[in-house]
């Protein structure tokens, strides 16, 4: 019986392996009618191939929407920051800084993505009129806040995609190899009909992956 294909397979061996077999068969032409048996194979691959594709695409553009909305707000915040310092004349014991900045403002940006936004959302919480300043931040902040807690919910939902990816791969595995049998199975009877070698059936199936050539060994210095 041929190998079974591992679940976690890269695609481009399992491709390589069907593309033997495809091959194998057209140049036999003991087996010729039977290469009808292949065909779909490619696309069983094609199809989780673009799962994974898929699984890619959507955590490359949440973790590009994240970095965008996270490097805007932390702007956002300096800017506020900068003006309120001014405002303030540069006093950070003052209670009207104090109620926004703890800690300075380049410390401020580097906390989590998640607790800056929950606390540029307390800040955005404060009626229109309280501080002015805020007023004049107001709109990059907010428009910054939702894009990051938008990104956070959309990186949590990745997972999900992911997930599908990897069940996509365990069953183009399985699947291949059900055919591949079944093809085994069809020319080992063939073989018993017309009298074949017994191993004739497995030279459709490689054994192995193709391996890179060995190097040669370094001869021994002389002496």
């Amino acid at each position: 019986m041929p190998r079974r294909l591992p679940d976690n397979i890269p695609f481009d061996d399992a491709e390589d392996e069907v593309l033997f077999t495809e091959a194998a068969l057209k140049a036999d032409p003991d087996a010729a009618d039977l290469a009808a048996q292949a065909e779909g194979w490619l696309g069983v691959i094609d199809a989780a191939r673009a799962h994974e594709r898929g699984a890619r695409r959507a955590l490359a553009e949440t973790d590009a929407e994240r970095a965008v909305a996270d490097q805007r707000l932390d702007a956002a915040c300096v800017g506020f920051g900068d003006e309120l310092l001014l405002a303030v004349k540069k006093d950070r014991e003052a209670r009207r800084w104090t109620q926004f900045f703890s800690v300075p403002v380049s410390r401020f940006v580097r906390r989590a993505l998640e607790r800056q936004v929950s606390t540029v959302r307390g800040w955005l919480a404060l009626a229109a009129g309280q501080e002015a300043v805020l007023d004049t931040h107001r709109a990059g902040l907010e428009r910054w806040a939702t894009a990051a807690d938008e990104a956070i919910t959309r990186t949590r939902g990745t997972a999900l995609v992911r997930g599908q990816a990897a069940q996509a791969r365990v069953e183009m595995a399985e699947a291949l190899t059900r055919e591949r049998d079944g093809l085994h199975e069809a020319l080992a009877a063939r073989a018993r009909e017309r009298d074949l070698p017994r191993e004739w059936p497995s030279v459709f199936f490689r054994l192995e992956r193709r391996r890179a050539a060995a190097p040669a060994p370094t001869p021994a210095p002389e002496g």
